[in-house]
């Protein structure tokens, strides 16, 4: 329900792009709460995609609103009006949206989700952010950080990528419900899993991979039902014939298309079988869980195979390409992992020694500085 009161001047509202994937959505959730417990009124702006709306969904409480998203099509293209007459659509709902809660700033979590938020912040007068978590930016980010004040990166690899030294290591911002606290046997039972049995957690990302759920229900034939369990996120789509594949197997797993609660995935798991998407990779280091990291190969610029190499390089992941992967290999890689606990241990530790800090705190603070100085007006800025 909209509110047309104001929050008072010491408390500037703000909106935070960050729709399109769950890479950006949790990161932005993460900042957003840091922010409303200060009292500041938050618009978490979302895509039209239904991967938006089951996140959104476990967070009642929130205030969403959703924009029209089209990636941005050739120049010239057949595509370019439908595209452009719904981005200035998107930018008058966010300017719309800006007026109703005094809002002072913008943060963009990547995706062409976020341009126009940005672009709304530029005409607004609003001080704009963006957060760019991959080892290396997207097209997306490039043209955004163009209509942004600040430029937020996760790693400092990614810093060179942006021109004039604008942009600032801050980390990716990690939802503090990831660090659940519960026990390995609590978070077991919850999922119906065994409580001492070694458990894989398979996960493509928010939208799923069909190459790592073939991958995965491929090796199944090579365990014994005894020794080993999973719990798999296939994505949207996919639940039901990959649960038919370890039905067949006899092997005991949970099957989900999609699962909110990630604090207790992680908590359950021993290892982990994903993608290498940035916000993944820095949940799971803050859980201290190792994985098995197959990039996405058709990511743009190859920039999950750029963040894999972040982990490989500490010794807290293990890297395989999908050109090169087959069941077989993988079944032998999970079975030597599952039975060498030092080497385990080891690969945990190293990715709780890449686990971001206070990302998102660092954030909020930053936005929130910016914000108020924006609300004390010209001349009264502070220094």
């Amino acid at each position: 329900m909209e509110s047309s009161i104001l929050p008072p001047l010491n408390c500037p509202g703000v909106l935070i792009a960050c729709g399109g994937t769950g890479g950006h959505f949790f990161p932005g959730i993460a900042v957003g709460e840091v922010l409303m417990r200060r009292g500041h009124q938050v618009i978490f702006v979302i895509s039209e995609k239904e991967i938006d709306a089951i996140a959104a969904a476990a967070y009642p409480a929130y205030r969403f609103e959703k924009i029209p998203s089209f990636a941005m099509p050739k120049p010239f293209s057949a595509q370019m009006v439908p595209f452009l007459i719904a981005f200035f659509r998107g930018v008058w709902m966010c300017r719309k949206w800006i007026r109703e809660i005094g809002a002072k700033a913008v943060l963009g979590m990547g995706g062409f989700t976020s341009t126009a938020p940005l672009v709304a912040a530029r005409v607004s007068g609003c001080v704009s952010f963006i957060h760019e978590s991959n080892a290396i930016p997207g097209r997306a980010n490039l043209l955004n950080a163009r209509f942004a004040d600040r430029v937020l990166v996760g790693w400092e690899a990614c810093r060179s990528h942006f021109a004039d030294g604008k942009a600032e290591v801050v980390g990716t911002p990690v939802r503090p419900a990831v660090a659940t606290g519960e026990s390995v046997a609590e978070a077991r039972a919850y999922f119906l899993l065994h409580p001492e049995r070694f458990t894989v957690m398979v996960m493509g990302g928010s939208q799923g991979a069909k190459g790592i759920n073939e991958a995965v229900t491929g090796m199944l034939e090579h365990f014994d039902p005894e020794l080993v369990q999973f719990l798999h996120l296939a994505g949207p789509g996919h639940a039901e014939q990959v649960r038919e594949a370890y039905d067949e197997a006899g092997i005991q797993a949970y099957v989900a298309e999609f699962c909110s609660d990630m604090g207790r995935v992680y908590a359950a798991s021993d290892l982990g079988i994903t993608r290498s998407g940035a916000s993944s990779l820095n949940e799971m280091a803050v859980a201290g869980l190792p994985g098995i990291l197959i990039p996405y190969p058709h990511a743009a610029d190859d920039h999950q195979t750029r963040n894999a190499g972040v982990f490989a390089a500490s010794g807290a992941c293990l890297v395989r390409a999908q050109t090169e992967l087959n069941s077989l290999d993988l079944a032998h890689l999970v079975a030597e992992l599952g039975t060498n606990p030092g080497r385990m241990q080891t690969m945990r530790e190293a990715m709780l020694a890449l686990a971001p800090s206070r990302s998102a705190l660092t954030i909020g603070d930053l936005i929130e500085e910016a914000a108020l100085d924006k609300a004390a007006g010209p001349g009264r800025e502070k220094k």
